[in-house]
């Protein structure tokens, strides 16, 4: 499977019938006030967020992967990582997968100061031994400070 794009959004939404997503207030940057005392510290701000990708196998026999999704702070920090095992289950109608969209919900992002955040998106395949980078979404992060 091939990572076609990955975008992040307050809010995604799934049809049912369609299978078509519906994505809701995208986000390039955003505001967090912090105390003064938490000033270079970690501090989880709460904001709803998911990180929605499109693979693609184009044509290519569908095989389970794992997605890792690693954040960075404007110093290069690795602050949060995670991982998602895409798994074809064993339903009729998912014997001819083409594409997979992925959501993962995120419910707080660590800050800990003003600058670009980096997600970075990782694949590894079930035959592979490693994670291959595969997309970098950067976040603007204006961090106001109160007393």
């Amino acid at each position: 499977m091939k990572n076609i794009w990955s975008i992040l959004c307050n809010n995604s939404i799934r049809d049912g019938e369609s299978k078509m997503v519906s994505i809701i207030n995208v986000v390039d940057s955003f505001g967090a006030v912090i105390k003064k005392d938490q000033v270079g510290k970690k501090v989880f701000v709460n904001i709803p967020l998911e990180l929605v990708s499109c693979w693609s196998s184009f044509g290519e026999k569908f095989e389970n992967f794992i997605i890792k999704v690693e954040l960075f702070d404007p110093q290069n920090n690795n602050l949060m990582e995670t991982e998602l095992n895409v798994e074809k289950d064993n339903q009729k109608n998912n014997k001819n997968i083409k594409n997979v969209t992925t959501n993962l919900s995120i419910k707080s992002f660590p800050v800990n100061g003003s600058g670009i955040y980096i997600f970075k998106i990782s694949k590894k395949g079930s035959k592979e031994k490693s994670f291959k980078a595969v997309s970098k979404i950067p976040v603007n992060v204006k961090v106001k400070i109160s007393e």
